[in-house]
Parts: structure tokens; sequence; C-alpha cells
């Protein structure tokens, strides 16, 4: 299953690089990357890292209601998974983060998983919110409607079945049990385990208050994000954008983190510049300077966020590989383990 999914990102991967090469002027994009103000980097790779440090915050209040973990535990594992998505297929740095914050603390894998759910839920949101209100103020194209029309329906989807389950938790719980009836003991009792943690990992966002500080985090998150384009943008000389450089900047972050939700090869590489180059098209940004933009945006994030987190590989002593089965694995210093 594993491998198929893979190779589907490398086809999609392959066809937005075509479409992008068919499309945007090579040689204004070599004259773009050539004229760049680089000096930009250093508070680029700074907001990066700010953003990384808020989501770990967001992550720290998430896990509050089941256990108080300090700032120090998190932030490591946060690059860590954040890294392995860089580097593996189908988004499996998610499984990476969630085990290696149960190899750590001793944790549920599943709790953790459903925390990390949570997250992603909670930036999908945020994102199709985002783009809500750019439509409000700037014309869009169709395609970028299509995105955020499917977007939206996606999460609220996932949304609504959160709610479903944590309403009818007992319920869930039963049906649960009924099915794994036929399975091995053991096995039915390791499923029932699992649910139970993913369950509990799910309410930890039950409450008013905790869903209010939750998504101001969420807003304080992609605020720093939304800098981070502005700055890339401002690296490639003065604007001369159809709106403010800030809605271009928005339209971007939405766009690509959208966009790269689609399967592709490991580091979103093609989806990320296509959908930077259709954000920022839909701007009056030439093609040529647009596919710069989103090639020098990429590279300072996945460089940033890669080295940072193999650090922290080496610091925790944790090692990740992809079993040939295609099963997850990660295994650090002086434990094995391996989640199916």
């Amino acid at each position: 299953m594993l491998g198929r999914s893979r190779y589907l990102g490398f086809v999609i991967t392959g066809a937005f690089i075509a479409l992008l090469a068919w499309k945007v002027d090579l040689r204004e994009l070599e004259v773009a990357l050539v004229r760049a103000n680089y000096l930009f980097i250093g508070p680029i790779v700074g907001c990066i890292c700010a953003s990384y440090l808020l989501r770990t915050m967001r992550w720290k209040r998430i896990l509050g209601p089941v256990r108080a973990l300090s700032f120090r535990t998190l932030v490591s594992v946060v690059f860590i998974g954040f890294m392995a998505n860089n580097i593996l297929p189908a988004r499996m740095g998610e499984l990476v983060r969630a085990y290696a914050l149960g190899q750590k603390t001793g944790l549920s894998k599943s709790l953790g998983l459903a925390t990390i759910l949570v997250e992603r839920l909670c930036d999908g949101l945020t994102l199709v919110l985002v783009l809500g209100v750019i439509a409000l103020a700037m014309p869009l194209p169709s395609l970028v409607r299509e995105v955020g029309i499917v977007a939206g329906l996606v999460f609220f989807a996932a949304g609504a079945g959160i709610v479903l389950v944590l309403a009818g938790g007992a319920r869930v719980r039963c049906l649960l049990v009924r099915a794994s009836q036929s399975l091995p003991d053991r096995l039915s009792r390791l499923i029932e385990r699992k649910a139970d943690a993913f369950v509990a990992g799910l309410r930890t966002v039950q409450g008013g208050r905790q869903l209010a500080v939750i998504a101001g985090w969420s807003i304080l998150v992609w605020a720093v994000e939304a800098a981070t384009y502005l700055l890339v943008l401002r690296s490639f000389g003065p604007p001369r954008l159809h709106g403010p450089p800030v809605l271009a900047a928005l339209l971007m972050m939405v766009m690509v983190n959208l966009g790269t939700l689609i399967p592709s090869a490991p580091g979103y590489v093609g989806a990320y510049q296509f959908f930077g180059v259709l954000a920022l098209g839909a701007v009056g940004v030439p093609g040529g300077i647009a596919l710069a933009i989103a090639i020098v945006a990429h590279a300072a994030q996945w460089v940033t966020v890669t080295v940072i987190g193999l650090l922290c590989m080496v610091r925790e002593s944790v090692t990740v590989n992809v079993a040939p089965d295609g099963v997850m694995a990660d295994i650090p210093s002086g434990s094995a383990g391996r989640w199916r």
C-alpha cells in the first residue's frame, strides 16, 4: 500500500513539474533567482523557527488535559516529526511524531496520533477561513476557489466526525467491541486499548476555554507563517501586485499548505511550487518570478526544518526508517519498537 502511494506521489509530482515547465518562462525564473536579495534569508529562517516553536506551544496545550509536558520535551519531537514529513512519503512524519512522543514520554502512540489529528484539523480550518476572508477582499481564480471548497468540505467533515465520535463515545466503543469479537482475544483487546487511547486524545479539546486557547495559538502560528511568505516576497524586490502584499502572502501560504495535502514526492516537491505559482498568479506575479519565489520559500522551509530535525534526532539518539513491508519503524537508542 505504501509502495503504491509512493509511486502515485512521484507521478503527481512529475505532472506538476511538467505543467510548470510548460507554462513558466525559464529565463524569467533564472533572472529572478539571480536578482533576489538573499540577505532576507536570516529573518525568513527566524520566522520559520518561530512558527514551529509556536506549534510546540499549541501541542503542549492540546496535550495538557492528559499530561503536563515541558516545552523542552516536546520541541524536539515536533521537529523530528516535520523533518520526517520532508523525507518520507505519505506524510508518515505524523506517525513518526506520535511514536517518538510515546517513546519519550510513555504516552500511548494512538493518543499522540489523535492529538496530531486535532492539530491538523485546527490548521486546516484556519487556512480555509483565511481563504474565505481573502475571497471577500479580492476576486479569486476558479481553481483557487475549487481548492478552497474541497478543502473546506474535507476539514469540516473531519470536524463533524470528531464531534460525533466524542458525542457517541460509549456507542462507538460498543460497536467496535462487537466488530472485534471475531478476532483473537489478544488482538481484540489491543484494538480496544488503541481505540480508547485515540478517543482520549480527541477529548483533549473538549471545553470552550480549551478550544478558544487552541484557536488563539493557531492564529499565532499562521500569522508568523504569513510573515515568512511576506519576507520571501519582499526579497524579490518592490511588490508589483494586484492588491496588498499581505493578501499575496496569505494566499500563497494557504494554497501551498492546502495543495501539499495532495499525494506527492517526499518534501512536496512540485506540488508546493505549482500551488505557489497558482496563488501568486492570482495577484499578478509573472510565472517565472512566481516560481522563483516558491522555490526560495520551499527551500528555506525544507532545509531549516530538516536540518534542525536531524540535529534533534542525533541529540535524542533516534533513528527512523521504513520497513520493507511498508510499516513505519522508529527505533530509539537502547530500545526497539514497531507500530503497525
